[in-house]
């Protein structure tokens, strides 16, 4: 039995370690490690939640460490425990992202007992180099893409999830995302920083994510992709902008998406809910090329003031009624698209459900 640490545990890696812990069932026991003034509760049995990461380190053969907002405020704390860990011959996963010094310095601590892992950049070497003239490929399995309303939402979960309903269900199924946390997942292809650097023409993007796409369906013969795309699909403000929406519309140019998924928060969209409703299915059948069909209602809302100090995408829980009062507005205002409870893990099944009886009228999906 491999005796696995999770740090720093957080509420988002959820889905994740609930997945490990499934597909690991009998091979591997896993302790969740989270910082005692996060204040997080979790059953998730047989994973054990724990303060104490001594005492958990020490009984430990593998070091996970999984990234999340607040993981950011623990960046010297990861690497020194990344190293502790490395000088006693553990395995090493890493799925935060580290500065160029932090990384080489782990690396060359690195060795075959005590192996390190860095998850960013597990993915495999694919040739990405964007041909001239060449026609955009279609893809031939079932394309679903998940996408957030502004930049900083975390999507892995509904992307696991969606994963999960749709192999209880029969299908054959992979995640293309940019969460390295998911590169723990047998399923999981991680996208490419050099996709989407800065200094490409916007042209050369969409066609070097198609064929990375193209690579990712040859090589996982999936018959349902899960596409996240990395990005908001709008501005938060006038001030805090992101990218405008742009890493989102090159995404979608190169999907041809079957159903699309949108995660959205309150706040956005309670002035006017059924306007709001409105602008939104026009700013993904205008700007992204899809039809809205599935919104996930978030129960969070933008922190300003870790925005404008830090200029720092983070976001606070709100109560649940801001969450049933849109969801009934919205309800109240639809035709066609489908609106559910993010924070109801039932409500993926149903998703899943909604997509396969919309997507049997027109292909063959069986």
């Amino acid at each position: 039995m491999v005796c696995k640490v999770v740090y720093p545990y957080a509420p988002e890696n959820e889905a994740l370690v609930s997945r490990l812990v499934t597909q690991d069932t009998g091979t591997g026991s896993y302790t969740l490690v989270s910082p005692k003034i996060w204040n997080v509760v979790a059953d998730m049995k047989p994973a054990l939640l724990t303060n104490d990461y001594n005492e958990a380190f020490a009984n430990a053969d593998e070091l996970i460490i999984v990234d999340s907002p607040k993981a950011l405020y623990l960046y010297k704390d990861i690497v020194k425990k990344c190293a502790q860990a490395l000088d006693e011959g553990k395995k090493v996963y890493c799925g935060v992202r580290l500065k160029g010094a932090d990384l080489q310095m782990l690396t060359g601590r690195s060795t075959e007992e005590g192996r390190f892992m860095y998850l960013p950049e597990t993915h495999k070497n694919y040739d990405l180099s964007p041909d001239e003239y060449r026609l955009l490929a279609r893809q031939n399995c079932i394309i679903v893409s998940v996408a957030g309303m502004i930049r900083g939402m975390e999507l892995s979960t509904a992307c696991i999830r969606l994963a999960e309903e749709y192999e209880e269900r029969g299908y054959k199924v992979a995640i293309v995302s940019g969460y390295a946390n998911c590169e723990l997942l047998p399923n999981h292809y991680f996208i490419p920083d050099c996709i989407f650097q800065d200094g490409k023409a916007e042209c050369d993007k969409v066609l070097m994510f198609n064929k990375f796409i193209a690579h990712v369906e040859e090589d996982s013969n999936a018959e349902i992709l899960i596409v996240c795309l990395t990005d908001g699909i709008m501005s938060y403000s006038d001030v805090h902008y992101g990218d405008f929406g742009l890493t989102a519309i090159e995404q979608a140019a190169a999907l041809n998406t079957d159903h699309f998924v949108l995660s959205v928060i309150p706040e956005l969209l309670t002035y006017d809910p059924k306007v709001a409703l409105l602008e939104l299915k026009m700013l993904c059948r205008y700007r992204l090329g899809v039809e809205l069909n599935s919104v996930l209602v978030e129960n969070i809302e933008v922190d300003e003031y870790e925005l404008d100090t830090k200029r720092h995408y983070a976001f606070v829980k709100i109560g649940p009624e801001a969450v049933a009062s849109l969801l009934s507005e919205m309800r109240n205002n639809n035709d066609d698209t489908k609106f559910y409870d993010a924070t109801d893990a039932t409500v993926y099944g149903s998703i899943v459900d909604d997509s396969i009886e919309a997507l049997s009228d027109e292909v063959d999906i069986l």
